[in-house]
């Protein structure tokens, strides 16, 4: 999202977070340097240039409570927005603007109260804390924010229940949903998807593949030896995890290798419908090398022996052939958080028919819900004709092929994502009612 104006009047772009404790209360903290009854507020704050909004939330969180033991439970629906009252001066990064718009999310707080510390950042915004009702909130706020906060309580009371460790079912009407990354990614990858998914009623799960040796640094020889079908395996488990708890079967959206673990998956019946974003294509689907692919991923093709052994993406190829479309701000920002991957999986991906796994063959008439395949335009990491050929294959199943001619690789988050999670959402809507 970009500046926002509202009546021809520039609002600051703004994060909230609700966050609650085992027993359904919430953290209020006292504004610092403020007098009177009507100065507790949730934490909140601007969003950087350039900054994921549940990024900012998380930062937020963390500089103003020193909260890190928290995970995310839902956003609030669309935007919720205040005007400052007039004669407002607040501080330098107030100046100019009429109000604020606020994304709100909530999170669980899943550590101890003496995590929580005031000062973790040198900027103090409160001097005390307490646990509250939810609905307490509206009436310890400054009145201009009121109004506001009564929004933020009718979009998370259904979480106010000390009951409910979990996400209750009206929080997330639709059901649940399991996002898998790409080769070399992980699941805060997800971020900006994840969130949106969420404020949209879904129970959205983004986790990371082998996690404990999927890292960013120093990984163990014991990476090298993990398969396309260590993965599949895994993501299976998550898959029936949710189906378990929300009593229905999640739509499963994969990126890149993760497009290829969700054919896996519903090859195997498992999934209510599948969305493929940059896709890596299963066995079969023929299409010519192109050397932009090849200059992505040169320093694992140019590596001796390169299977046996874990590789992180180059820096310049990962710019070059996956961020092109993300503003160059943010590219070194996305890449520190790529992990190394493994060999034998890399290798089964470039070259299917040498895997003596079969790992990335699939059945597609084994396949019965309907998939949605997406590609961009200037994608340099998938073959177009590879990706609309993914596509063909599902044409029977209600399959339907979606192409962005201004995104690239990196397409669940660069400028215009919103759109391409809107059309995701349409479709499932439309398909599964």
């Amino acid at each position: 999202m970009t500046d926002i104006y509202l009546n021809a009047r520039r609002y600051r772009l703004n994060v909230g977070v609700v966050v609650f404790n085992a027993e359904g209360k919430v953290w209020l903290g006292r504004r610092a340097n403020s007098k009177g009854p009507q100065i507790w507020q949730f934490p909140q704050g601007g969003v950087d240039s350039g900054e994921n909004i549940l990024v900012a939330a998380q930062r937020e969180l963390l500089e103003e409570t020193g909260i890190r033991s928290a995970s995310l439970i839902a956003r609030a629906p669309g935007w919720i927005t205040y005007d400052f009252p007039e004669g407002f001066t607040g501080s330098k990064a107030m100046k100019g603007f009429a109000g604020q718009t606020q994304a709100w999310f909530a999170f669980r707080f899943e550590g101890e109260d003496s995590e929580i510390d005031l000062a973790a950042h040198h900027q103090i915004e409160f001097d005390a804390w307490r646990w509250a009702d939810l609905a307490e909130a509206p009436d310890l706020v400054v009145p201009f924010k009121r109004e506001a906060y009564l929004k933020v309580v009718e979009a998370f009371a259904p979480i106010a229940r000390a009951d409910a460790p979990s996400p209750p079912d009206s929080v997330n009407p639709r059901g649940g949903m399991l996002m898998i990354h790409g080769f070399g990614g992980a699941g805060d990858g997800w971020a900006r998807m994840a969130a949106d998914f969420r404020g949209r009623g879904w129970a959205v799960s983004a986790p990371t593949l082998k996690a404990d040796l999927r890292v960013k640094d120093r990984p163990t020889a014991a990476l090298a030896a993990l398969t396309l079908h260590d993965y599949v395996d895994e993501a299976q488990g998550w898959a029936r995890e949710i189906e378990a708890a929300t009593g229905f079967p999640p739509v499963l959206i994969g990126h890149s290798m993760g497009g290829l673990i969700v054919q896996k998956l519903l090859e195997h019946g498992i999934g209510r419908a599948g969305v493929l974003l940059a896709p890596a294509a299963p066995a079969g689907v023929k299409g010519r090398v192109k050397l932009s692919v090849a200059f992505t991923f040169a320093n694992i093709l140019l590596t001796p022996k390169a299977q046996t052994k874990p590789h992180k993406v180059w820096r310049t190829g990962f710019h070059w052939g996956v961020l092109n479309c993300v503003p160059k701000v943010r590219r070194d920002a996305i890449y520190a958080d790529a992990v190394y991957d493994s060999g034998r999986v890399f290798e089964a991906l470039g070259r299917p028919h040498a895997d003596p796994q079969r790992a990335t063959f699939v059945d597609a008439g084994r396949i019965t819900v309907p998939v949605l395949t997406i590609a961009g335009g200037r994608d340099r990491a998938a073959p177009l004709a590879c990706v609309a050929a993914t596509a063909a294959k599902y044409a029977d199943v209600g399959g339907q092929y979606l192409q962005y001619p201004d995104h690239a690789h990196w397409i669940i988050d660069e400028p215009g994502t919103e759109e391409v999670i809107a059309d995701i959402d349409a479709w499932l809507a439309a398909t599964l009612g």
